[in-house]
Parts: C-alpha cells; structure tokens; sequence
C-alpha cells in the first residue's frame, strides 16, 4: 500500500508565510509607488526599475538559496540553485524593462536616446547573464544526473521546511496543480541565444570591418547560424530537456525518497548529499 506523506502540526511559520503571500500585491503597490516617486524625483526611469526589478527577482532567488541549503542531496540542491538564479536574473531583466516602458508611455512622449539605450542594455544584460548561468545550471544538473522543477512558489508551499517538501510533491501530482516549470526558458535561453548572438555579431563584424566588399564565407557563416542555427538546434534542447527537465515535481524529489526520510526521521543525507 502506499504510503502517504507525513503531516505536520501548525506551526508559528504558517502564518508568516500565508501573510506573506496574502502582502504580495501591496508589496508590488509599494514598490511601484516607491519607483514613480523616484522616477519623479530623478527623472531617471533606470533608478525607478530598481526596485520592482529586485522584486521580481527575490522569490526565486530566495527560494533558490533555499534549496541549495537546505536539500540533502547537494548536487540537486547546486543544480536547482544555478537554474533558479537564471530564472531571478531574466524575470529583473524583463520588469526593468516593462517599468521603464510604462513610465515612458506615461509621459506620452517619445522616448529619450539615453533612456532607450538604457532599456535595450538591460534587456540584452539580463538575457546574457541569464544565459550565462542557464549554461552553468546546464553543465551542473548533467554532472549530478537529476532532473530539476523551477517554481518560486516551492519555498512558500513548503512554509521554509524542506521536510514538508514531500506534502508539495504529493500535491503537485494531478496535471491541473502543475504549475509551469520555469527551468524550460531558461534551458531555451541557453541554447538558442548564443547561436543566433553568434550568428548577428559575426555579420555586424563583418560589415563593419569591410562596409564596401564584405567577404562572402563570414556571411554565410553568419547568415546560416541566423536561419539553420535554431533549427539545428531543436533536437539538441528536446534531447536534453527529456533528460534534466523535470515534468512534475515529483520527478525532481522522489516521493519514496522523501518519505522515507521523513520515516527514519534521518538528517543525515545519502550518497552525495552534503555533509552535516
């Protein structure tokens, strides 16, 4: 017969946590309030992002450096972790850039160069550092042969306590409370952005460097990396997304894992688990 996950009595930590989640649309209120005075009193839109930026960012970060303190096994807790700071460093880079938008559109006029620029370094800063660490996340989940499940909601739904995790995974296990597993754009990221950055910096070289006569094999190189790159590289992300994406929670901790943890009542962690 199956064995059902351990409940926990109530603890002080519930209603932190449930508080918490309840505040988050007065957090965003605050933060966004807090930006339009600052882009008011600066005039810059790039300072007013910075909070709503470090907002969006911080529940993945967090959770995050969460799991890499607190799962046992610290080869999945390291791979989650670098996927998890993907994920933080693109979701700053996108709202930075919707914040900076929207104050501009306000103003109902047309956006400054400087402002501009601004805007384009920070979205092209954080889709490269994103990709960056995607890679790193890429190379650490392979070594430790796991699959990982990116959620931001996985520390809150565990009220901070990696044992009841075996609660979230049981619950998880119907399609319809699957949440979407953010590892899946940071992997696309990593794949997909460095081709075609590839491909574009090698023809801006190119006609830079020779604006009259541009050689012909560069182009082509670059031409090909822009159109057959992405394609050439679809079986490569399928490939490795059926191998380190996890499509429930579950694949990611195994509930029988879990719960036999939580039956031995061990903290000491298994075969690759970080030491205590």
């Amino acid at each position: 017969m199956t064995q059902q996950p351990e409940s926990f009595p109530p603890d002080p930590s519930d209603s932190a946590e449930d508080s918490s989640s309840r505040s988050g649309f007065l957090y965003w209120f605050l933060a966004v309030c807090a930006a339009v005075a600052i882009h008011l009193l600066t005039g810059y839109a790039l300072f007013a992002a910075a909070l709503p930026c470090a907002l969006a960012a911080w529940k993945s970060f967090r959770c995050g450096f969460w799991l890499l303190r607190a799962d046992p096994v610290a080869a999945r807790g390291r791979a989650c972790w670098w996927f998890f700071l993907a994920v933080a460093c693109w979701k700053a880079a996108a709202t930075a850039l919707a914040i900076i938008v929207i104050f501009l559109a306000l103003t109902g006029k047309p956006p400054p160069e400087k402002e501009t620029v601004a805007a384009s370094l920070i979205l092209i800063g954080g889709l490269l550092t994103s990709t960056l660490i995607g890679i790193v996340a890429l190379a650490a989940t392979l070594r430790a042969r796991v699959r990982v499940w990116v959620h931001p909601s996985v520390r809150g739904r565990c009220h901070g306590d990696f044992r009841r995790l075996a609660e979230y995974v049981a619950s998880s296990v119907p399609y319809s409370s699957r949440p979407f597993n953010h590892a899946i754009p940071v992997l696309a990221l990593s794949l997909f952005l460095p081709v075609l950055g590839a491909g574009t910096a090698l023809l801006i070289a190119t006609f830079a460097l020779h604006p009259n006569d541009p050689p012909t094999v560069p182009c082509v190189i670059g031409s090909c990396l822009l159109t057959v790159g992405p394609l050439a590289m679809i079986p490569v992300y399928c490939y490795l997304s059926s191998r380190i994406i996890a499509k429930t929670p579950l694949d990611c901790w195994p509930l029988a894992e879990l719960i036999g943890r939580l039956s031995s009542g061990r903290s000491t962690p298994g075969p690759g688990a970080r030491p205590r």
